[in-house]
């Protein structure tokens, strides 16, 4: 749970500054109160802030084993470009989890994650990197027109607006 708390409150992330629905909710987390979480962060979820589409699709995957509310999430988030939705739903469609397995849109999602946290410098060089390794991890089970089908798929990727969960 440790593991799973410290890598929630990463990706949360947290502004001692002032108190606010997210800093609420990683204060909730502290606590290991999803309840909580879900009352704060759902309606802002449903009204299409990549964000907290991105902690609920964590809450969901990592806490309450709801894969399909998961991928839901992470699908509405990764489409207005939130790196880390990117790269779960990279993680979800490589596994199979809530959708059938599919190393073409994982390619894509992980080479658009990868991207994604390099220009914007989010994470540090971890987060370009694992997403990198399974991109390439992927891409030595892939025949060649698949991998260009996948970089193909995210050259021609564009964000979203804001977007409820569908």
């Amino acid at each position: 749970m440790i593991k799973i708390r410290l890598a929630f409150i990463f990706l949360l992330g947290s502004s001692p500054a002032f108190a606010g629905p997210y800093e609420d909710a990683d204060a909730a987390m502290g606590r290991e109160d999803t309840a909580t979480v879900v009352r704060i962060i759902l309606p802002l979820a449903n009204k299409g802030e990549a964000r907290a589409q991105f902690i609920m699709g964590q809450v969901y995957y990592l806490f309450t084993n709801q894969n399909a509310l998961a991928f839901k999430m992470f699908k509405s988030a990764a489409d207005q470009g939130h790196t880390g939705a990117m790269y779960m739903l990279g993680n979800m469609y490589q596994n199979g989890h809530a959708t059938p397995q599919n190393y073409i849109e994982a390619h894509k999602w992980y080479s658009l994650a990868a991207a994604n946290a390099a220009a914007n410098n989010i994470g540090g060089e971890k987060n370009p990197e694992r997403a990198t390794k399974n991109r390439e991890y992927l891409a030595r089970k892939m025949t060649a027109s698949q991998v260009a089908e996948a970089q193909k798929l995210a050259r021609n990727w564009k964000p979203s607006t804001m977007r409820p969960p569908q």
